[in-house]
């Protein structure tokens, strides 16, 4: 939490990282990641694989709030069909 002039913001770190913008745009729509012409569009379908499993990972555990199993079963069921892998959107 930080304390600003404005009032109390907080920041999430757990998807903080740094590296390509390749990894950002695996997780954002499509028509999102085209408007970023100098990014590598192999590396974004890539990391749209990682993105999905991430998301699939957290549905099938117990303490998670999301729709769950259910949810968790249709992405990790686009990542098993391997790539091109779609965006989380179109899940």
């Amino acid at each position: 939490m930080l304390d600003t002039k404005s009032g109390p913001r907080f920041v999430d770190f757990e998807n903080c990282v740094r590296g390509p913008v390749e990894w950002d745009l695996g997780g954002v729509p499509v028509a999102v990641s085209e408007r970023y012409s100098g990014a590598d569009r192999d590396l974004v379908v890539g990391c749209r694989g990682l993105v999905l499993a991430i998301v699939a990972e957290h549905g099938w555990r117990p303490e998670d709030e999301r729709p769950g199993r259910k949810s968790a079963g249709a992405f990790l069921n686009t990542v098993r069909k391997g790539p091109p892998w779609t965006a989380l959107d179109a899940v």
